[in-house]
């Protein structure tokens, strides 16, 4: 509906003045109706409760300055009924076209542990609807497959313990995991290195044990880990803080229970504690079996046994008297020879001047002793 009446002129009859009246009427009613249509308006203060503006129309704002530049307030064609509602607050209204980012920054900052993933939402643009949606941050993590690259952040730090959730920690071509402490840090591997687990630290590999089991490694063969070798620590009764070094030279080590075989040259027999006392029958040495390569204990009786002194004393037919190197030069009185003292089966020595106090002096006695 549009305004109808239109301006009286002097020459016109009073029946017309009274149409433009009653048109005028209608215009008034339809104003206070809000059923009129204005192509223009222009107004500085206008009181109604609705303005209805016709296809193509505008609301014009000239601003402070009534200049050539105003702003204009229009809508795209509406493909059904849209109501657009003023928030109940001051502010400054943003557009498609706003590069400030006062949105963001004017509203109140909120802490990582302040955050309920949850529950707490990101806006989002939805590209493929054109269109704005909100969304969880844990909905937000899961919809982008997880959490698949920390690669921008060239520090990233755990807030809280890392559940692998029965996955294992990775690499891709062949890439090497490194587990690099800072400083003096250790890393500890199933426990916390100090009453259990195991601490790997620079050249060094400390495993303690938190359950009163004996600290152990295992070594599985190459067949299905089918068998196992174990590295065992003594026990706690032992008192044992010693340490084992491994050989310079490339071998295999043998244990108490192996039948392998140990070089001669291996054992140090010069670097050895003195027995510090005189042998024994029950002393042992260690012998190769008929030169077969078993080797077993020998008591020392068995020494005697085999030279013939198994009684105490080598009998007269084990001395090899005529296989001896001659002395090579004269007889004097300080030359010692065996005897057997009182005839008793206790071998003594003695010098030859002890013949010359047998015979007195009588070279002629001694010849005859001697025979």
């Amino acid at each position: 509906m549009a305004i109808t009446a239109e301006q009286v002129e002097s020459s016109n009859t009073l029946e017309q003045f009274r149409q433009e009246f009653n048109s005028l009427q209608s215009d008034v009613s339809g104003l206070e109706a809000g059923t009129i249509a204005f192509t223009t308006v222009q107004t500085t203060n206008t009181n109604t409760t609705t303005i209805n503006i016709l296809e193509d129309g505008s609301l014009i704002f000239e601003g402070a300055t009534d200049d050539g530049f105003e702003t204009t307030l229009t809508v795209v064609d509406p493909t059904a009924d849209r109501t657009l509602s003023l928030p109940n607050e001051s502010g400054t209204l943003f557009t498609s076209e706003t590069t400030s980012n006062a949105l963001i920054t004017s509203q109140t900052s909120i802490t990582s542990g302040d955050i309920v993933s949850g529950s707490d939402e990101l806006l989002i643009s939805d590209a493929s609807a054109s269109t704005f949606k909100r969304v969880t941050v844990d909905n937000l993590i899961s919809s982008a497959g997880g959490l698949t690259s920390v690669a921008a952040d060239s520090s990233p730090q755990l807030g809280a313990d890392l559940d692998v959730n029965g996955n294992d920690i990775v690499s891709v071509s062949n890439g090497n995991i490194a587990l690099l402490p800072n400083g003096s840090g250790v890393v500890n591997i199933d426990g916390n290195g100090s009453s259990g687990g195991v601490t790997i630290s620079d050249g060094s590999i400390d495993i303690r044990t938190g359950t009163g089991s004996i600290a152990q490694m295992r070594f599985f063969c190459e067949s299905s880990n089918a068998h196992a070798q174990t590295l065992k620590a003594q026990p706690h009764s032992a008192s044992s803080s010693s340490t084992l070094t491994l050989p310079a030279a490339t071998g295999t080590l043998i244990g108490t229970g192996d039948t392998g075989t140990l070089p001669l040259a291996a054992i140090d027999i010069d670097g050895g504690t003195d027995i510090g006392e005189a042998l024994v029958d029950a002393d042992l040495l260690i012998v190769d079996n008929g030169a077969g390569g078993t080797n077993r204990k020998v008591a020392m009786s068995r020494i005697a046994t085999y030279v013939g002194a198994a009684a105490g004393g080598f009998a007269i037919a084990n001395l090899d008297i005529d296989g001896g190197s001659d002395i090579g030069a004269d007889l004097t009185t300080s030359d010692l020879i065996i005897v057997d003292d009182g005839a008793g089966g206790t071998n003594r020595k003695a010098t030859l001047a002890r013949l010359l106090t047998l015979t007195d002096g009588n070279a002629t006695a001694l010849a005859i002793a001697l025979g």
